[in-house]
Parts: structure tokens; C-alpha cells; sequence
């Protein structure tokens, strides 16, 4: 009851607005995220920035700096393609970047399109602070922490979004027209109605192994006990392309699509991107506007993330859609992109910045 009563004050204090949309469900547990805050030495920020938080900057046309515009107090990355080399690893340089940062009070949390799979076991716990700290997952549709453990006293996410049932109920009809596989993702369970060679992708990426069930149809008529959110439709990268601009005229201004990866095509409910769950994360639990952010990324489902930070970095294998509107390209996730970004952008500032308070004094 005393932690209790302890989140109710902190809830007074870091949070400035909550919304419930239809679909949507958002909760909170204060005293867990002021924790983590105060462990980062985010608190002072959350006070000092507060005024600046209701209006997020949406462009950036007018940037042409070749540096960040100011400090950089969390770093948000992408996974696969960005924070991941070709073999799903985390490469030993970026490893120590994140170190690094971390030990200065700049955080690394992961946004990414997975769902809380098997890689998290793989990669998180090799991430500093990796279970206490915050984290977007299934393209921005939740947002808790790697173990799921942020939650409020109903034991519910910080933030969660599903699928409505039209929107899955097309789906379906539009995978089964087209002889399209079609994967439901619902939470940390996968299901689909038969496995092959593009189901087994997923498992590659080491994500919840698909399930197969009857018919995907069952999960529209239970969706208060296993809410989708979100669908993807596999196939060869050729016929995906194809079928692209007729599933964009049949789910426009109904719900959202996104790529990834090739050979794969997202649905999700409208308005959401990953970008979006990032956006809510900064504002409603973080209070860090989101000029002091530096995030990552490679996909085409990253840009929305990119353009809404102060400081977004494209990783070289990124396709030319993504540098567009990345404020810096890196080396490739081969080539320890990341690490090279933290090291210019991050570390480096820092150090010029301590130097800089040294000569002053002498």
C-alpha cells in the first residue's frame, strides 16, 4: 500500500496526459518507470523539460546541421538491421557504445516491429539495465518493458493497441483470395493457419514460434481473450509488391501498412507506426522531448521514428526512402553503425563538453 500511495504522487508528477481511445489501452505503474528515471538520472530532465513536451517537433525541413542540436539524453534503436548484424548478434563495439553511454546517463532503449520473442532473451540481457528499462515493441501497438513487468496493479501494459475485428476479418478474406500466408501476432504468440518456408523466416528472427490453428477467423469471434495486434501477409518480395497497392485501397483511412523486412507486409491499426509508440513512450512516461532523443534505424518502418526525433540516424544499409529523412548515415549493422553513432554523436560531444568545463576552471 505504501508503494502504492508512493505512484499516486509520482503519477501526479511525471505524467501530464493519458488518453483511451476505442482499441486502445494504456496503464501505468509510477513508482517501477520513477525508478528507472531516477536510476538514469532522467528525473532532473523530466522537471527541467516539462514545459516543452506538449508540442513534439513532426519535421524537420528546415535542419541542416551536421551535428545534433544539443545533448543527446536517450538513444532509441531499431533491432533487426540496425542494432543486429546479418547473424541476429550484437557485434562486441556496440556492445561497449552502449556501455558507454549508459554509464554517462544516456540510455539505450529498443523500438522495433518483433514481438517479446525468444531474441529478447538472446539480446536484452546483454544491454545494460535491459529489464528495467522501457521498450516499443510490435510496431509501436505496446509498449512495456522486455519481461513485460511495467504494469499497473491489473497487470496491464504501459501502452497497448489492437486490431479491430473488420480489419482482421478483411484480412483474412483478402490472404485467402490471393493464396497469401497470412500470420496473426498476438502479443507474444504467433498464429497462422499452416506453417511453410515464409513462416519460418519468422523463427529465424527468432520470434514467438508461429501456432498453427483451424481457421484465424476464431480469433476475430474471441478477441477480448487473444487480441491481434497486428497482421502480416508473406509471400515472395515480387508478389507482395504487387498485391501492395490493392491491400492500400482496401484498408485506406481503416488502418495502417508497413515494411519491415522483403517479402512481408503489416497491418496495423490505423494511425499507428512504430514511430507513434515512441511519441507516446517520450510523452507520457519519459517526458524527454523529443529533440534530446537520438534514435537508429534501417527500414521503411522506421521513418516516422526518425523524423520525430531531434536526431535521427539511418544505418548504411538503409534504403535511399530512409536516408532521405535521416539527419546522418552511418556505417552498415556489419560495420558497427551503431557504435559509430554513439562514439560521434553521443560520447564525443560529451567529452568536448567535459574539456570544455575543465579550461574554464583552470
Amino acid at each position: 500500500m505504501k508503494d502504492e500511495g508512493k505512484g499516486r504522487e509520482i503519477q501526479q508528477k511525471i505524467q501530464t496526459s493519458r488518453s483511451v481511445t476505442n482499441q486502445t489501452h494504456v496503464d501505468v505503474s509510477e513508482f517501477k518507470m520513477f525508478q528507472f528515471l531516477s536510476t538514469m538520472n532522467l528525473s532532473n530532465h523530466i522537471s527541467n523539460n516539462r514545459h516543452s513536451c506538449s508540442s513534439f517537433r513532426t519535421t524537420k525541413s528546415t535542419r541542416i546541421n551536421s551535428t545534433p542540436p544539443g545533448p543527446i539524453d536517450l538513444i532509441i534503436s531499431d533491432v533487426d538491421g540496425t542494432l543486429l548484424d546479418s547473424e541476429q548478434k550484437l557485434r562486441p563495439a556496440v556492445v561497449k557504445a552502449i556501455n558507454d553511454a549508459h554509464s554517462l546517463g544516456v540510455p539505450l532503449i529498443v523500438a522495433t516491429g518483433k514481438a517479446l520473442g525468444p531474441w529478447r532473451h538472446d539480446v536484452l540481457p546483454q544491454l545494460p539495465a535491459s529489464k528495467d528499462l522501457p521498450g516499443v515493441f510490435l510496431q509501436g501497438l505496446l509498449v512495456t518493458t522486455s519481461d513485460g513487468s511495467i504494469t499497473n496493479i491489473n497487470n496491464h501494459h504501459l501502452f497497448s493497441r489492437y486490431l479491430e475485428s473488420d480489419i482482421i476479418a478483411d484480412a483474412i478474406t483478402f490472404a485467402h483470395d490471393r493464396n497469401l500466408t497470412l500470420t496473426a501476432y498476438c502479443g507474444d504468440r504467433i498464429f497462422c493457419e499452416h506453417t511453410n518456408h515464409h513462416t519460418d523466416r519468422l523463427i529465424w528472427y527468432r520470434e514467438p514460434t508461429p501456432e498453427v490453428i483451424t481457421s484465424l477467423s476464431s480469433l476475430v469471434i474471441i478477441p477480448t481473450t487473444t487480441p491481434i495486434f497486428k497482421l502480416i501477409f508473406l509471400a515472395e518480395e515480387s508478389q507482395i509488391s504487387q498485391i501492395q497497392p490493392e491491400a492500400e485501397a482496401l484498408f485506406h483511412g481503416r488502418a495502417a501498412l508497413t515494411k519491415a523486412l522483403k517479402g512481408m507486409l503489416e497491418v496495423l491499426p490505423q494511425g499507428a507506426s512504430k514511430g507513434a509508440g515512441v511519441e507516446w513512450l517520450l510523452k507520457n512516461e519519459l517526458n524527454i522531448h523529443p529533440d534530446r532523443v537520438m534514435a537508429l534505424g534501417d527500414a521503411e518502418n522506421d521513418i516516422e521514428m526518425l523524423k520525430l526525433v531531434g536526431w535521427g540516424v539511418a544505418m548504411g544499409n538503409a534504403g535511399e526512402k530512409v536516408k532521405a529523412v535521416a539527419d546522418a548515415v552511418v556505417r552498415s549493422n556489419e560495420e558497427d553503425g551503431v557504435a559509430e553513432a554513439i562514439e560521434k554523436f553521443v560520447l564525443a560531444p560529451r567529452r568536448q563538453q567535459q574539456m570544455t568545463v575543465t579550461d574554464d576552471y583552470r
